[in-house]
């Protein structure tokens, strides 16, 4: 009788024990940290903030001004890209994954030539090997590709003439012109 009281006193000290520390752990917590924050969304298409700010820093390593007009002008990018996107998903425009592979490849080829043509050269300017870069930029080039085919379709069925485009120009006043 003794020994069964030793043991449920213990198992309770136990459970007290852990309670407590659990309690304690929860009263402990820090503040919550951002990882992303959702810009804007269209459609079901979201933009988030690092999506951003990853392309204002790939502009301005090719010169881009260090100022908020990068910004905006990649958000309105973004943007219109994600309208594209979300016409193409509406309309039933789809794009295969050769055609996805073949434009990375294209993309790759032509950023390893302006470096050099060196893998080493890729890593060293960019922090992340070639393979790295080709998943990072996939879902960029299916929607660049899916709003290249929303364009050309919204285009082909546009028509205009010389002598429309010379009216245009010519009912426009003088002092609106640059």
């Amino acid at each position: 009788m003794k020994k069964l009281r030793y043991i449920l006193m213990s198992n309770k000290v136990i459970l007290s024990l852990i309670s407590a520390c659990l309690a304690l752990n929860s009263f402990g917590q820090n503040e919550p940290v951002l990882v992303d924050e959702v810009i804007a969304v269209v459609g079901k298409n979201a933009i988030f903030k690092s999506d951003i700010d990853a392309s204002v820093t790939q502009l301005q390593m090719q010169g881009a001004p260090k100022d908020f007009s990068t910004s905006c002008y990649v958000l309105q990018e973004r943007l219109f890209e994600k309208l594209l996107v979300h016409k193409a998903e509406v309309d039933s425009v789809e794009v295969s994954d050769q055609e996805i592979d073949d434009a990375i490849n294209r993309r790759m080829d032509y950023m390893l030539m302006s470096l050099g043509g060196s893998e080493k050269d890729f890593l060293k300017y960019y922090g992340k090997s070639v393979l790295q870069f080709k998943k990072e930029i996939r879902g960029t080039v299916a929607d660049n590709i899916l709003g290249q085919k929303v364009k050309g379709e919204i285009t082909r069925s546009v028509t205009i003439s010389p002598n429309e485009v010379m009216n245009y120009f010519n009912a426009i006043p003088g002092d609106s012109l640059p």
